[in-house]
């Protein structure tokens, strides 16, 4: 019989979010976009006063401002 294991993952933070702000989750490995949207879906459902980005593998993003 197989016994559950606990992974060490990394550290959990608390996050203190303002009003309006977006999160963006970055996920290790692929994911199809139907995977995307039920994450982004469920985010948005747990914390309905901000926007959610669901960012794959190898996708970075970033903000280039004006100079």
């Amino acid at each position: 019989m197989e016994q559950d294991q606990i992974r060490y993952l990394g550290d959990v933070q608390r996050l203190t979010l303002k009003p309006g702000d977006v999160l963006v989750l970055s996920v290790e490995g692929a994911i199809s976009m139907e995977c995307a949207e039920r994450i982004k879906s469920y985010m948005t459902d747990v914390l309905p006063d901000h926007k959610v980005i669901v960012l794959g593998d190898g996708i970075k993003i970033g903000v280039l401002g004006e100079h």
